[in-house]
């Protein structure tokens, strides 16, 4: 039953950064394609967007039965957020500095700082 529940959050979890994920690029290229947005302002505007999407899907979906704090899962999350786009930059840099592919590099960074961010999630964002 302990697998099954994990890998239900597992699941929900992947659900959520799909999501968030979809809305970032929706979100980044109507700014810049409809409104002609500066695409870093578009950018920042929605990693906001998608933020909003991952916290409150991560908060009242994946981890709604650690019974967590609202206001102290967001300053833990958004953290873990800033932290986890930190570690995202600074890999993919040294992947590429090592030689590998930025292509290679890109898919690496992109799987390894989920993976971080979800036990981070679990094991503090969302815990009372």
């Amino acid at each position: 039953i302990l697998f099954k529940s994990e890998f239900l959050t597992v699941f929900r979890f992947g659900v959520i950064g799909i999501l968030s994920t979809l809305v970032h690029m929706i979100v980044a290229l109507a700014l810049v394609e409809v409104f002609t947005f500066n695409p870093f302002v578009a950018n920042t505007i929605a990693f906001g967007s998608a933020f909003a999407v991952s916290f409150l899907g991560h908060f009242w979906w994946t981890f709604r039965h650690f019974n967590a704090i609202l206001f102290q899962s967001l300053i833990r999350f958004g953290l873990i957020a800033l932290l986890g786009f930190l570690a995202n930059s600074l890999l993919l840099a040294a992947l590429i500095d090592m030689g590998i592919s930025k292509e290679t590099a890109v898919v690496l960074a992109v799987t390894v700082v989920p993976l971080i961010s979800y036990v981070a999630s679990r094991q503090w964002a969302f815990r009372s």
